[in-house]
């Protein structure tokens, strides 16, 4: 009986374990693995989630940073941690196209749980204020009547590139893509007029369009935006397939017991209905936009098909 009662004594304490993870008024942290530097838009977009998220669920939830390697350290963390909804991989498009582009990675997308989606930030594809283009139509003329053009290149997977890449192909186009290291460090290039044009996201090109060093020719969001009325879609323009938003979501460790998950799901939905927190996403240039786990599967599947295109585009215009 002593054997029995010391089995059963640590089977209730492992479970205690866990179940303090998943019932709310824990006083153990739920962490949210940022795979990007301190300070940058994911970084801040997921502080603001994280705030109203504490509420939900009742414990506190804390954003980590682990930058580095392409995004690809932070899901290897995660992959490897507690499948108890203590920890949570802040996920963007690097999920679809990392394993696609990268060699030898560390983490696996099968080992990682969708929960749900919180936001979409829409993308522009913009020229220098001094361009002649001021259409998008007119743009794609141009680029058709002297073949190579030199287009920024955020670098191979990111849905700036996906974007441009997939507009190109569709219009019949062929552009010499200049590759930057870092962010949007192509943008002073962008306005002088040194690139034709390029794809920006929405809170980088914002200022510059209403400020008239850029000229904003398309966006990829469903609708145009209130902050650039002016500005047509790409699907009014002809391209739905290029309408490709950048997104925010979050995934957990497989394994992780659906009632937990369910919490988490939970916890979102509440965040991206909250008023406060839709008008600080908004003032960011990001829209919240909620997808629950079956949906957010869906989307990425549609998602992983666009990058795939994207990626065996840029191997054949190599």
């Amino acid at each position: 009986m002593t054997l029995i009662r010391v089995l059963a004594a640590g089977l209730l304490s492992l479970l205690g374990t866990s179940l303090a993870a998943a019932q709310p008024g824990s006083s153990q942290p739920v962490r949210i693995i940022v795979p990007y530097a301190a300070g940058g838009l994911v970084d801040v977009m997921n502080r603001i989630m994280a705030l109203r998220m504490a509420q939900t669920l009742g414990q506190p939830v804390v954003v980590e940073n682990r930058p580095g390697a392409n995004a690809n350290i932070g899901p290897a963390h995660v992959m490897q941690a507690p499948p108890d909804g203590r920890t949570i991989l802040a996920t963007a498009s690097y999920f679809s196209t990392n394993p696609l582009i990268e060699s030898n990675l560390q983490w696996a997308p099968e080992k990682l749980m969708p929960v749900a989606r919180f936001a979409v930030s829409p993308n522009v594809f913009v020229v220098s204020g001094k361009s002649s283009s001021v259409t998008l139509k007119d743009y794609l003329a141009e680029a058709k009547a002297s073949p190579g053009k030199p287009i920024a290149d955020a670098g191979r997977g990111a849905t700036q590139t996906m974007v441009q890449q997939i507009l190109a192909d569709t219009a019949g186009v062929k552009f010499t893509p200049i590759q930057y290291k870092g962010g949007v460090s192509y943008v002073p290039d962008l306005i002088s007029g040194i690139l034709s044009g390029g794809v920006a996201p929405f809170n980088v090109a914002l200022p510059l369009v209403k400020g008239g060093q850029l000229h904003g020719l398309a966006i990829t969001s469903s609708k145009r935006s209130a902050l650039l009325p002016q500005v047509p879609t790409m699907a009014e323009l002809g391209f739905p397939e290029a309408a490709i938003d950048s997104w925010l979501g979050y995934h957990v460790p497989a394994g992780t017991p659906p009632d937990v998950v369910a919490r988490l799901v939970a916890a979102v939905q509440d965040a991206t209905s909250n008023e406060e927190t839709r008008a600080k996403l908004a003032a960011l240039g990001a829209e919240s936009s909620y997808l629950d786990t079956s949906a957010f599967k869906a989307f990425l599947q549609n998602d992983l098909t666009r990058a795939q295109r994207a990626v065996k585009l840029s191997a054949d215009n190599r």
